[in-house]
């Protein structure tokens, strides 16, 4: 999760600052959290790790698709408005699964979580 967050981070610090949200910005940030993915899915060993790893997939698959919204807005734009993430519904999406996600590794105990389908 902490990879997902570095890189959500990093473009919300672009949109916000009116700087570009390019694949020099996110490449190395996606790189880093497909990485840290594939060793979560590598060390699961019981049913609550698998479900895990299944919402951290997910959420990882929300942000590529939020990365990939932002590149196509840079690449259609010069300018992409400082507040385009504010209501952003995917946004809110990958924020609240993240909350989730935090609260579970906490508890240590597994919880499906709808914000992160």
């Amino acid at each position: 999760m902490t990879s997902i967050h570095e890189w959500h981070a990093a473009m919300v610090n672009a949109v916000e600052n009116n700087l570009p949200v390019s694949e020099n910005l996110i490449g190395g940030l996606r790189r880093s959290a497909d990485s840290n993915l594939q060793l979560a899915i590598a060390a699961t060993s019981t049913d609550s790790d698998r479900k895990a790893v299944e919402l951290l997939h997910n959420e990882f698959a929300n942000i590529q698709q939020l990365s990939d919204q932002l590149l196509a807005m840079h690449a259609k734009a010069s300018y992409v408005a400082p507040d385009s993430l504010n209501g952003n519904p995917l946004d809110q999406k990958i924020l609240s699964c993240a909350r989730a996600m935090a609260l579970m590794a906490a508890s240590k105990q597994f919880q499906d979580e709808i914000f992160c389908h």
